[in-house]
């Protein structure tokens, strides 16, 4: 375990334990813990040649067929509540784990299965590994989706692994952060938060691995 120089002010402590008393978190109410393991969606398997090359999924379709499983507990209904505390129709949820590479990407599915257990289906865009030349094809899916009025969430990396993700996340309506227990870096995170923008981030993801 790090030390509490490694969490972002505010964050939510492991699950079971006290969370750490730093002051509010980027200006938002807390989040609660949610194990990265407890949604289950995968993203398909690319070769090293379409690394490069990020899912376009239908914009009338439904969401991702491998949406996760297993009871929405309270703590899945609070992201979701505070996901919705602005009106938004693209949504960027930012976080990196190569301890969990997927966990960011099972949140996006847990939110795209609980919108569509609403009655609405939202789309989520796989943007985590977008080049500089696959930017503007990105930002352009995204207005593209956003005039059509379909929601959409779009997954990305920290600014320190991917820089890319700053001016997609600056497209989108708003922001969510993921921060993993144990792993995530203050510097990372606030580097995120400040480059993407605070007043964009409607709070915090915390993650803890199994």
């Amino acid at each position: 375990m790090k030390s509490s120089k490694d969490f972002p002010p505010g964050a939510t402590g492991p699950q079971g334990g006290a969370p750490p008393n730093y002051g509010p978190a980027i200006g938002r109410p807390r989040m609660p813990t949610i194990p990265p393991g407890a949604a289950m969606m995968e993203q398909q398997q690319q070769g090293p040649s379409q690394q490069s090359q990020q899912p376009v999924p239908h914009p009338s379709g439904p969401p991702p067929a491998e949406l996760p499983t297993g009871p929405i507990d309270a703590s899945w209904q609070r992201i979701w509540l505070r996901a919705q505390g602005r009106d938004w129709v693209s949504l960027a949820l930012i976080g990196s784990s190569p301890r969990s590479p997927e966990a960011t990407m099972r949140v996006a599915g847990m939110l795209a299965r609980i919108s569509e257990e609403l009655g609405h289906p939202l789309v989520v865009l796989d943007a985590r590994n977008v080049e500089l030349r696959s930017m503007a094809s990105i930002q352009a899916r995204m207005r593209s989706l956003a005039a059509r009025g379909t929601r959409a969430i779009t997954v990305l990396q920290y600014p320190h692994y991917n820089p890319i993700s700053v001016p997609i996340a600056q497209a989108a309506d708003a922001s969510m952060l993921c921060v993993f227990v144990g792993e995530s870096r203050l510097a990372n995170t606030q580097q995120t938060i400040e480059q993407v923008g605070r007043d964009r981030f409607l709070g915090t993801v915390i993650l803890r691995h199994a």
